[in-house]
């Protein structure tokens, strides 16, 4: 069994942003109205958040990263490093932490990796970060 542990690292908040546009997955075009009632009923999600064609993945977590920046009172110029997980990158290259980094204005010594993950993903990116702070 593995185990992991990730030390001189502590998790200091979460924030999240999720588009404003509200669709319901008994209105999904590629379910029928039994299909529908089926998927819901085993994964219990009745909605799905969908974003307008304009608004990027990097749009969002940089809305997430800016409120969390303001609710910890954190500076800047103290982030010495962005993680970003997903599986919807905005472009294959340049890598969405790049741009990230760019527009929340942090240091260019700012240490930014893309990590094309879904459900592992975030326990990846601990590792991640652990090994980042370790070096």
């Amino acid at each position: 069994m593995a185990f992991l542990s990730c030390k001189n690292v502590k998790i200091s908040g979460f924030s999240a942003c999720v588009p404003k546009n509200v669709e319901s997955n008994y209105s999904y075009p590629l379910f029928s109205s039994e299909d529908a009632v089926k998927f819901i009923a085993s994964t219990g999600v009745e909605n799905r958040r969908i974003a307008d064609e304009k608004t990027t993945t990097a749009d969002l977590c940089i809305h997430a990263a800016e409120q969390l920046i303001k609710d910890l009172d954190w500076n800047k110029d103290d982030i010495n490093c962005v993680v970003f997980v997903s599986q919807t990158p905005d472009y294959i290259l340049p890598a969405t932490s790049c741009i990230i980094q760019e527009r929340l204005g942090l240091s260019q010594e700012c240490y930014t990796l893309d990590i094309s993950s879904g459900c592992s993903g975030w326990v990846y990116g601990l590792v991640n970060i652990q090994t980042k702070v370790n070096w």
